[in-house]
This record gives structure tokens, C-alpha cells and sequence, in this order.
């Protein structure tokens, strides 16, 4: 219930990632550790499928549809994003990473300007 919502958006060829401030990352997850984490994803124009083998997540991203996975941030790290939908001629190129980081570290990360 109390878990962090960032929104997720497959595009060719590219992952945006959008948090509660509208901040907006492309290809850049970033979450504190110890929290639960909510991902709501779709897609803005074919069928894309996110995956992070790490925490062995899998949810297709399809435009005009939301679907969602969550999982905790408990290690520290950096993890490989992929798209597992082939979506293009880019497709192999929609490489992703997730960044679990200190809860004040992403805090302070949040709030800087891009």
C-alpha cells in the first residue's frame, strides 16, 4: 500500500521513467533501498515488454492499456533493464538500468534539476 509509484513508458526505443515531482528519466531508474516499488507501465506506440532479470520481473507495455509490477529495492546496486518484445529495427539498442541507491542519496537525486 505504501509502496513508491513511478510511472513507466515504452517508446521505440527507449524506457521513460516518471516519478511523483514529474521528473522524468529516459533509461535511468532510480529507487531508495528498503522501499517497495510500484512500476505502472504502458507504452506510447507498439508492444514493448520490460524486463528486469534481476528481480525476474516481466510485464508487457501496451499502448492505450496499464499494467504494473512492484518489487522491493532491497540491494543495493545497479541492474540491466530490457525490452524482451521485439518492437523494431532498434529494438536490441532499448537498454535500461535500475539504480538502487542510499534513501538519501535518491532523495537528494529527486529534487535535482536535469
Amino acid at each position: 500500500d505504501d509502496a513508491i509509484e513511478i510511472e513507466v513508458a515504452g517508446q521505440m526505443f527507449s524506457w521513460l521513467f516518471i516519478y511523483e515531482n514529474d521528473k522524468e528519466t529516459e533509461n535511468e531508474l532510480v529507487v531508495p533501498l528498503g522501499e517497495a516499488i510500484k512500476l505502472n507501465i504502458t507504452s506510447l506506440d507498439v508492444v514493448h515488454s520490460l524486463y528486469i532479470p534481476a528481480f525476474r520481473i516481466k510485464v508487457d507495455a501496451v499502448k492505450g492499456m496499464e499494467t504494473y509490477a512492484w518489487f522491493p529495492a532491497d540491494k543495493l546496486g545497479e541492474y540491466d533493464i530490457q525490452c524482451t518484445e521485439y518492437c523494431g529495427t532498434g529494438h536490441s539498442e532499448m537498454l535500461a538500468k535500475l539504480r538502487i541507491v542510499p534513501k538519501e542519496e535518491y532523495l537528494e537525486w529527486l529534487e535535482e534539476e536535469e
